[in-house]
Order: structure tokens, then sequence, then C-alpha cells
């Protein structure tokens, strides 16, 4: 473990340490701390003079990826104050504190996510519904004119989630259809998880019209299964969301479980 400043030592005696990628929501009795912003990493972590912070229960895109400088440019906007308050519930992977963020009063986990500029983590109900908002209003990354897309995102859909097959998870499948009339041609198209740590990238091919394509985390897919072939599990079986992304990286299916 890395050497953590001071102000997380005191922390890590009260928090639990996260195993995974999965948190609680905030306790009522943390603690809360007025901290000073030194600098914004992304659109879902930034440093403090004493450690680095993320936002508990959401993940902004990478600031390479598709929205991923507008997330960033949001929160450095949110942040852009002497101090703001954080309540710490955790310690990720990397030694970052996990926290509930407020500004002014109000949440900047929340606004993330109800405005668009991060998905929501599948154990926080209260952000999966603040999702659902910002998705059907097509806000910030579930936008259509993004990331160099200018026209109408493919018509393509989650059919079906096999997230705890027979055995040992080695060949859990996502079903994408295509239920328009015209061709899509999935080169450059990514499914991926809500922990954005896994992902698969469609070779080149058509999906036909109401043709469906299934992709297997196991080895030796064939036919119209494609092997993720992935060395690990894929999907939690305690709740997820399946993203696919189109050439742009724009969020053209989605489905959450």
């Amino acid at each position: 473990m890395r050497r953590l400043g001071h102000l997380w030592l005191g922390l890590i005696l009260s928090c639990s340490a996260v195993g995974g990628r999965r948190t609680q929501a905030p306790p009522t009795t943390a603690s809360t701390l007025s901290v000073q912003v030194t600098q914004v990493s992304d659109g879902d972590s930034f440093r403090t003079t004493s450690g680095e912070v993320r936002l508990i229960g959401v993940n902004a895109p990478e600031r390479d990826e598709c929205f991923g400088s507008e997330s960033r440019q949001w929160l450095a906007g949110a942040l852009d104050t002497s101090t703001v308050e954080i309540t710490p519930i955790s310690i990720d992977q990397f030694d970052r504190l996990l926290a509930e963020v407020m500004v002014d009063g109000v949440s900047v986990n929340q606004d993330a996510v109800a405005t668009g500029h991060a998905f929501a983590l599948s154990d926080f109900d209260h952000l999966v519904d603040l999702e659902d908002g910002a998705r059907e209003g097509g806000r910030g990354l579930w936008g259509a004119v993004i990331c160099g897309g200018t026209g109408e995102k493919s018509t393509l859909t989650i059919e079906e989630v096999d997230y705890n097959p027979p055995g040992n998870d080695d060949a859990e499948l996502v079903v994408v259809g295509n239920r328009s009339t015209e061709s899509v041609d999935l080169e450059g198209f990514v499914l991926r998880d809500e922990s954005s740590i896994n992902r698969f990238a469609f070779p080149r091919m058509a999906l036909e019209p109401h043709a469906i394509v299934a992709v297997t985390t196991a080895c030796g897919g064939t036919g119209d299964v494609l092997a993720w072939c992935s060395d690990q599990p894929v999907w939690n079986n305690d709740g997820d969301a399946v993203i696919l992304l189109d050439a742009f990286g724009r969020v053209v299916a989605f489905h959450r479980y």
C-alpha cells in the first residue's frame, strides 16, 4: 500500500476497506470534513492537500474517452471553491478516499449523475433513479450529438444477460439485438460493465436487421457467439450495468440488472 496523507491515516481505522468494486451507501454516523481542493483529476476524482478523493457511487468516463473531458471540466467547475465538505466512507484499491462530496449543501455525487456527467453504480439506488432521468432526457453522456457523433445513434438493444451461469461464471453471456430495419456495422463498438474495467471490442462485422449476436466471456466462440475470453468473471452477480458504446463512444444500448 502506498503511503497515505496524514488525514487519511486517521480515517482508515474507522472506514471499511473496499473488497473489489462494491461499497455501501454513506452511513448516517460518518464524520464530515472540510478539505481544500488542489487539482481535479477526472470526472469523479480530485486531489486535496491531504490526499486523493473519489466520488462514491459514481463512475465518470476517463479523460481520453468520449465525454471524459467534459466530465472533468464539469467537476472542476462544481468544486471551484476554496474548500468542500466530504463525508468519508471507505478507501478504494488505489488508496483514494471514497466520499460523499458537498458544496454549499448540494451533493456533487448526485449532481454528477443527474446532469449526465457520470454513471451511477448499482448499489446506490438514489443515484440510479437520478441516472434514469438523465438517460431519458438525453443529458450529458447520454446525448446523441457528442464526441463527434452528429447523427442519430444506432437502434440496438441488450436482449439478454446471463450473469450467473452454472459453474464458476466462466461462460457469462450478453445478447445484443438489432431491432431496426438497417444493418449496423459493429466495428469500433465496445461492450463494458459499469466499473469500466472490463471491455470487449467488437470485430468488423455487420449486424443485420432483426438479428442478434451474443458475446460470451468464455473462450472459443463460434458463429453468432463472439468470445470475450476474459480471464475473470465480468458481470457482477449482485447487480451491474451492461453498456454498449458505438464507434464514437456514445451509449447506444444500456441495461441495468
